[in-house]
């Protein structure tokens, strides 16, 4: 990436409490965002699309990094979770007892 690019994120408030908030993105575009986001997850089929089409929606770089961030966590989140529910039937299973 050359230095030259003029795609920046910034970090606008090093006290919020949320990524939304440090990044300087109001709740009323979180709340927009993130429905866009789940739109995207049902109609689009790669990840690079997801990310062509919300960059469509943000008008900065704070909000595209946001987006980002927030597709990354779902699909984190959503792998993630059956692994969990192994990991912890394996633990049940070793102490004798089973959600089953």
């Amino acid at each position: 990436m050359p230095s030259e690019n003029p795609v920046r994120v910034y970090e606008i408030n090093p006290d919020g409490s949320e990524i939304s908030e440090s990044l300087g993105i109001t709740e009323e575009r979180v709340e927009y965002l993130q429905k866009k986001i789940k739109h995207l997850f049902i109609e689009e089929s790669t990840f690079t699309k997801m990310f062509e089409e919300i960059s469509k929606e943000t008008v900065h770089a704070n909000e595209l990094a946001y987006c980002c961030f927030a597709i990354g966590g779902i699909v984190g989140k959503t792998s993630i979770d059956p692994i969990i529910k192994i990991i912890e039937k394996l633990k049940d299973q070793n102490d004798g007892t089973s959600n089953d």
